[in-house]
């Protein structure tokens, strides 16, 4: 949870002194589900940008006997279709995640460690006010390429699966720099 801090006030810090147009985000969706993550989107040009993210993960799987808990980063690349305030309105691209963490099993008191690495697609739309506040709302769809749980006694069974989903509401602030 350390991290999660630091790395938002280092994100502030950074988009405070940027001349171009900068997002810092928080996901609250995700705190509803045991996954917040914070973000800044930095633009790229007037219809691309790049964002960077970090977050924690704490769920419980399996009527709460098996207890999950990792740290996230990722990034995502957002193409904006006929943006109006720079980089916004909707998008599609890509995105990937890397998740690594232990998967505990409750009962048997037995531990394992997991890693994870997704590539996917997604889609959103972003909303700019005249006054820089963001608000996004985006899903994305894909597949983890690595998929690793090491389980020495192998009593945490079907943890892993492929299908990876993200699902994104945003709300944050636009730092800096007109929308050209």
């Amino acid at each position: 949870m350390k991290l999660l801090k630091l790395t938002l006030v280092g994100m502030l810090f950074a988009a405070m002194n940027l001349n171009a147009q900068t997002e810092v985000k928080i996901n609250p969706l995700g705190l509803l589900f045991g996954s917040p993550d914070v973000s800044a989107e930095f633009r790229l040009s007037n219809s691309a940008g790049l964002e960077p993210f970090v977050g924690f993960t704490s769920k419980n799987w399996a009527g709460g006997d098996l207890k999950y808990t990792a740290v996230n980063a990722g990034a995502a690349f957002k193409y904006y279709f006929n943006p109006q305030r720079g980089f916004d309105r909707f998008y599609a691209g890509a995105y990937t995640r890397f998740n690594n963490g232990t998967v505990r099993d409750v009962i048997s008191d037995s531990e394992g460690g997991y890693t994870r690495l997704s590539l996917g697609f997604m889609i959103g739309q972003k909303w700019v006010s005249k006054k820089n506040v963001v608000f996004e709302l985006g899903f994305g769809v894909g597949r983890a390429f690595i998929n690793n749980l090491n389980d020495d006694d192998g009593t945490i069974a079907d943890f892993t699966f492929d299908l990876d989903l993200m699902g994104r509401l945003a709300i944050g602030y636009r730092f800096g720099g007109g929308k050209d």
